[in-house]
């Protein structure tokens, strides 16, 4: 799932406080509500907003995405979130040795075919919109695999132990704009560890992670053997690149 950060002058004063409403959180070790998340994600994504025509886009919802997607018949929307990383640097963080790269909450991001360029790992391409995975078939044919499915039950769609890097562009931030977003997150996880293989890597790109969002994935990482590491290179003051390795069984 893929958010385009659109712009507009009269909004930055709006960019100025939440980014500071963000940084105060994680000075005081707050958790980022629900609301907050919508908020900072509704002010970086005008473009989503003109298309779909809704100031209350609901980001956690599946069946708000099938709409988004499926709005215009004609012609599907690319988009991008976190675009002030480049994916020429996203994609560098990409092992070399990875043979395999599952893409979850992929939405119509172009970023399969930078890690390909660069990659010979298989490229599996995973969302929950039917309409986004049938524009993706379109759009890559045979040479990526497309599956439509909940990211939060991995297991049950991927061969467990199978993949050498699992790459999360916004997802958990959609994750974050829902009520409950614990649970999700903590199932996202789950599945995620059952997937990869011993040494993997879970590459999230996210907004600034907050101290205590921070503490909730590296307590959820200890349980399921996911080792975390945060504001990784490549992130700026307001996106952050977390790395979690999957450990090695004991």
């Amino acid at each position: 799932m893929s958010v385009f950060f659109g712009s507009h002058q009269g909004f930055g004063w709006i960019f100025m406080w939440l980014t500071a409403a963000f940084k105060r959180s994680a000075a005081w070790n707050l958790p980022i509500s629900s609301h907050d998340a919508r908020a900072m994600i509704r002010t970086s994504t005008l473009s989503l907003e003109a298309w779909s025509g809704d100031s209350n886009f609901d980001y956690s919802s599946t069946a708000g995405w099938e709409s988004y997607y499926t709005k215009d018949q004609i012609k599907i929307p690319l988009t991008e979130w976190h675009s002030s990383v480049t994916l020429e640097s996203l994609a560098n963080h990409v092992p070399a040795w990875a043979s395999s790269c599952l893409m979850i909450g992929c939405g119509t991001s172009h970023f399969p075919e930078v890690v390909r360029a660069g990659h010979t790992a298989k490229i599996v391409l995973l969302d929950s919109s039917p309409t986004c995975i049938r524009e993706l078939k379109s759009r890559y044919g045979c040479s990526m695999c497309c599956i439509c499915g909940d990211a939060t039950r991995l297991s049950e769609l991927v061969e467990p132990d199978s993949m050498d890097c699992i790459f999360d562009k916004g997802l958990m931030d959609a994750f974050f704009c829902g009520d409950g977003w614990t649970t999700p997150t903590e199932a996202l996880l789950k599945g995620a560890s059952s997937v990869l293989r011993e040494g993997g890597i879970y590459l999230l790109v996210s907004y600034r992670l907050s101290a205590s969002s921070k503490e909730f994935l590296e307590s959820v990482g200890n349980q399921v053997g996911l080792d975390w590491k945060f504001d990784c290179t490549g992130s700026n003051e307001r996106v952050g690149i977390s790395i979690a390795t999957k450990l090695n069984r004991l």
